[in-house]
Parts: structure tokens; C-alpha cells; sequence
């Protein structure tokens, strides 16, 4: 859970999350949820995933949205034009195999 009260810098790329050990094998999270309460079209709910590539990084979770039909990256614009910046949390879990 991830609660962006107080937060004043966004960035300008796509965000990720550091894993706390090296993964073992590239992975996949799923069933997380990004909660825009307000600004512009709230409230929303976005669909969001974490994905590990081990040929790019062991530690390094991106983090994606559903689009209508593929991941797209989340980052400091997308999605909402970043009107969820105004006030969200997001909350993803799930387990992955160490090395």
C-alpha cells in the first residue's frame, strides 16, 4: 500500500519498485489497483501489475496499467494525464522465488 499524500515530486519516467532480494526468474504480478480519489475523473480504479525481467534487472519491479489490450507503462502522466497525482494510493502484493 502506497499513499502519495505529501508527495511532491512525480519524476518524469515510469515508475518501479525495488525488490528487498534478487529475483531468481523473471515474474509477473498481477491484481494490483490504483486508487484515484481526486482530481479530474475521479474517483477511478486502474487495473495495475508489477513485471520483473531478470535479463534487465533481479530487483527492479516495473510497474504497468491495463490498456485495451496490452501493459502499458505507468509513469508521471499515464494514466489520467497524472490527475491521480492529485490524490491516489495504489496497493499490489504477491510472492516471487529468490535467488
Amino acid at each position: 500500500y502506497f499513499d502519495f499524500a505529501g508527495v511532491t515530486n512525480f519524476g518524469s519516467t515510469g515508475y518501479q519498485i525495488t525488490l528487498p532480494a534478487p529475483a531468481v526468474n523473471t515474474f509477473r504480478l498481477a491484481g494490483g489497483t490504483l486508487h484515484q480519489t481526486a482530481g479530474a475523473g475521479s474517483p477511478a480504479l486502474y487495473h495495475i501489475a508489477g513485471i520483473t525481467d531478470v535479463a534487465d534487472s533481479t530487483t527492479v519491479l516495473k510497474l504497468y496499467y491495463s490498456g485495451s489490450t496490452t501493459d502499458l507503462v505507468w509513469k508521471f502522466n499515464t494514466p489520467g494525464a497524472g490527475a491521480w497525482q492529485s490524490g491516489a494510493h495504489f496497493d499490489i502484493s504477491g510472492t516471487y522465488q529468490i535467488a
